[in-house]
């Protein structure tokens, strides 16, 4: 501030004093109006029992406290008008201890909905709403450091007291709009690593255990209903694993996995596929399970449908050596073939196993242009006898297990 402007200003605060001592009666100190600073001065501001903004003062700078209801109020005359805060009870907390303050109504207001423990470093709300026309985002921060881990989002229901039920945990997209919108569509998406040889994240769901003979939490995962229009289809579910990167690298497992019983005589739980049903002249829904389709140079993938430790229906075609004996590895496919050699002559067929209750095998023989073969089922076979094949012919044979031996189901010659 330079010398003129701090005398100017000095000039202005002995207006408003002599303003002052016309409205109200207050003693005041005496300012020097050469002085160059002012050190340790008080200027007493009059205090009057009602709102003084009703009047017009003769000067800019005239100050007044007064009390409106339970709170102080400051107001100062300035540019031609009044200018007024609260400053007094208005300014303490609202509510009640750890209540987040907000502003309610000019004030400070606290809610028992909104708490806040400085101790754990936990906030309490009932809800979270993102404002019309934008994302609600959940971000955990990345690792600090190289080596460190991404921190996790954790979405836990509470568990239940006594003989009440855990929490449920909804996690669901929005509806379409009114005339032709989609609805939403729902992604979890763990964080990719981002160097080096660490993994991506997980993504974990898991319900609630059952206790005593309450059942575990289910889990369900819902597309939504198509439009009312005639063509407008329900929402597709689909679980993908990640592709691979690398030259030998595979791409990710999709496992889904029923619960193992952990008491004495308790089966294990069940998965259900399912396709929808149709209604009216529509059809029911198809289930289709794809192995994944083969590289340029590698094989088609596997479908493996396993009951209990057997393998109880598995894809592929298992093309076996024609040999004097051949092993059929029973737990490497549900399909056999193999080529007959005419110099090798007839053959023994044996299964590695007796295979398990319900699983079914084919074998197709493929004989030679030179002469029909005698094929005798051995090890582990029940059959209605040898196969006799034709030249440049194929014959299919099928067999059922009842999980001490495999039964022949089927044959037909000369294909």
């Amino acid at each position: 501030m330079t010398e003129q402007e701090l005398l100017s200003t000095i000039h202005k605060l002995q207006q408003d004093i002599d303003e002052l001592k016309r409205q109200s009666t207050f003693s005041s100190p005496t300012l020097d109006p050469t002085a160059k600073e002012v050190l340790n001065q008080q200027i007493a501001i009059p205090y009057v029992s009602s709102d003084p903004t009703t009047t017009t003062p003769h000067y800019n700078g005239v100050r007044y406290v007064w009390k409106s209801g339970s709170d102080y109020k400051l107001s100062i005359y300035a540019d031609g008008g009044w200018r007024t805060m609260t400053i007094g009870s208005a300014g303490a907390a609202g509510g009640s201890d750890t209540q987040v303050q907000f502003n309610d109504s000019g004030a400070f207001g606290g809610d028992a909905g909104l708490t806040y423990d400085k101790t754990s470093d936990i906030l309490k709300v009932n809800r979270i709403d993102a404002h019309s026309g934008n994302n609600f985002l959940l971000i955990a921060p990345n690792g600090a450091a190289s080596g460190n881990a991404g921190r996790a989002i954790l979405l836990d229901a509470g568990n239940g007291n006594g003989a009440a039920n855990g929490g449920g945990l909804f996690i669901s997209s929005g509806n379409g709009g009114a005339t032709s919108g989609n609805g939403g569509a729902l992604t979890l998406d763990s964080g990719a690593a981002s160097a080096g040889n660490s993994a991506g994240g997980l993504i974990g769901i898991t319900t609630g255990a059952g206790k005593g003979t309450g059942a575990g939490g289910v889990l369900n995962i819902t597309a939504g209903s198509g439009g009312s229009s005639t063509s407008a289809p329900g929402g597709d579910i689909f679980l993908s694993a990640g592709g691979a990167n690398s030259s030998t690298g595979r791409g990710g497992n999709v496992e889904v996995a029923a619960g193992t019983s952990s008491s004495t005589n308790g089966n294990g739980g069940q998965i259900i596929v399912s396709g929808g049903t149709g209604n009216g002249t529509g059809n029911g829904g198809t289930v289709e399970i794809n192995g994944g389709a083969k590289g340029a140079s590698g094989l088609s993938g596997e479908v493996t449908i396993n009951r209990g430790t057997a393998v109880f229906l598995k894809t592929g075609m298992d093309t076996m050596t024609y040999a004097a004996t051949i092993s059929l590895d029973v737990s490497n496919s549900s399909f056999h073939k193999t080529t007959t050699v005419d110099a090798t002559g007839n053959a023994t067929i044996n299964a590695s196993g007796a295979g398990n209750l319900g699983q079914i095998i084919t074998i197709l023989i493929t004989n030679d242009a030179s002469s029909g073969k005698v094929i005798t089922f051995g090890t582990n076979f029940l059959s209605t006898g040898t196969l006799t094949g034709t030249t440049s012919k194929s014959a299919t044979i099928g067999f059922v297990s009842d999980g001490t031996s495999w039964y022949e189901l089927f044959r037909t010659l000369a294909l």
